[in-house]
C-alpha cells in the first residue's frame, strides 16, 4: 500500500495525508468519530455501508513441521481481544466442545503467522495468507466469512476520489478479486 500512498502524496502535495495503521475497530473508531476521512477495514460481511467490498475468506492454519491442533486445550495463536477472528475462534470451539487456551497475543499479523509457523498453537487468518511452513485445517469449525471494505466519509474530494480508485485498484489485485462497489 505504501506505494499507492506516496505516488498520492506526490500527485497532490497539497493534500495533508495522515495515515494510521491498526486493528480495524480502532480505525472504525476513528472513522465513526471524523477522525478519518476514508478507512480500508476488516468486517463482518455485509455490515455497514463501504464504497467497496471483497470477499476475505478466513482458514485454520497450523504448522506443518511442528503442529499443535492435536495438543489437549488447543493452544490459539490471536490478535488481542478486541481483534476480529478472535472472538469467531474462541465461539467456534466452544461450539464443538474443544478445549482451548490462549498462547501467544499479538496486533502484528506477521507475528501472528510466525508463531503458527513456529508450533506455537493454531490460529484463524486469511486464507490467501497461507504461508508454505503452514497447513490449512480443513475439518475445523466453520466461521462467519469477513470482508475487506473500503468506507469514505462525507464530504468527498477529488484528490479523495482518486485516492479511493487506487486503493480499489490495489485490493482488487491484492485480494485476486474485482470489489463490489457501491454506485
Amino acid at each position: 500500500m505504501t506505494p499507492v500512498l506516496a505516488a498520492f502524496a506526490r500527485q497532490y502535495p497539497e493534500v495533508r495525508l495522515e495515515v494510521q495503521s491498526g486493528l480495524s475497530h480502532e480505525i472504525w473508531q476513528a472513522f465513526e468519530g471524523g477522525e478519518l476521512d476514508l478507512a480500508l477495514i476488516k468486517q463482518g460481511r455485509g455490515q455497514g455501508e463501504p464504497i467497496a467490498r471483497w470477499r476475505e475468506p478466513l482458514a485454520w492454519v497450523d504448522s506443518r513441521e511442528w503442529p499443535a491442533a492435536g495438543r489437549d486445550p488447543v493452544p490459539l495463536v490471536v490478535f488481542p481481544s478486541e481483534g476480529l477472528y478472535r472472538r469467531q475462534m474462541t465461539d467456534a470451539l466452544d461450539a464443538r466442545g474443544i478445549a482451548w487456551r490462549i498462547a501467544y497475543v499479538s496486533a502484528s499479523l506477521a507475528s501472528l503467522q510466525g508463531a503458527v509457523s513456529a508450533g506455537i498453537g493454531v490460529s484463524l487468518l486469511p486464507a490467501r495468507l497461507l504461508q508454505p511452513e503452514q497447513v490449512e485445517l480443513t475439518h475445523w469449525p466453520a466461521v462467519r466469512p469477513v470482508e475487506l471494505a473500503l468506507h469514505l466519509g462525507a464530504g468527498g474530494s477529488e484528490p479523495l476520489s482518486r485516492l479511493c480508485e487506487a486503493l480499489i485498484a490495489l485490493c482488487d489485485e491484492v485480494m485476486g478479486e474485482e470489489a463490489i462497489v457501491a454506485r
